[in-house]
């Protein structure tokens, strides 16, 4: 996906929408139809808002950006180029040219919820899963939580109990979310307290894992 294509764009493209569902109707709840219409997905990242969705997401889904500068081009994770809250880790001269999310098989399943009162969302969760035998058993995982803190962030604690069969994952659920918010570095601001987030990672982990799986 080119740096300069804008949310609209991705949310309506039909190759998207059968690739990567997932991040078509991600892209149609970012913020509103005009920042979608202008707003882009190299720019979302690069300005690193802590409360974006796109990043979240494509922390789980494995998306990569390819950086170009004078001195050539580089590929990096989404995770290496957000440096922190409206931080990337572009050096002078360099710019974000592409992004590159690999594309869902029939052993994946993915989903992404987010919880919004005010005009930013309070909490974006994106969950990720593998499973050979159609949602029986998960082989491996992926979750990353955003808006709550700093910056979007993964927990490999977490994600390792995402394996095994889907009552098993089910039953751990409140074990991952608690990692998740004991690792996010929890803010207390106007969206909410650190406590409160705690609980919202709770409830929207288990949205997130029965959207998946359904």
């Amino acid at each position: 996906i080119g740096a300069a294509v804008t949310h609209r764009n991705i949310e309506r493209s039909l190759l998207v929408k059968v690739k990567l569902p997932v991040l078509a109707e991600m892209e149609s709840h970012v913020a509103n139809i005009r920042v979608r219409a202008s707003g882009t997905l190299g720019g979302n990242l690069c300005f690193a808002e802590p409360h974006s969705d796109p990043a979240t997401l494509l922390l789980v889904l494995g998306g990569k950006v390819t950086i170009t500068g004078a001195d050539g081009s580089r590929e990096v994770g989404v995770q290496e180029l957000i440096a922190g809250a409206y931080a990337n880790s572009l050096a002078p001269g360099e710019i974000l040219a592409s992004v590159s999310v690999p594309c869902l098989t029939e052993k994946h399943r993915a989903s992404y919820v987010k919880f919004q009162v005010h005009e930013r969302p309070t909490l974006g969760l994106g969950l990720w899963l593998e499973t050979p035998d159609g949602g029986r058993n998960f082989s491996a995982g992926r979750v990353a939580v955003g808006c709550v803190s700093p910056f979007p962030s993964r927990s490999q604690e977490a994600e390792a109990l995402l394996t095994g069969s889907h009552e098993q994952v089910e039953r751990r659920l409140p074990e991952v979310a608690e990692i998740l918010a004991s690792q996010a570095d929890l803010v207390n601001d106007h969206e909410g307290g650190a406590d409160y987030k705690q609980h919202l990672i709770g409830v929207f982990l288990r949205r997130a894992f029965l959207k998946a799986v359904e």
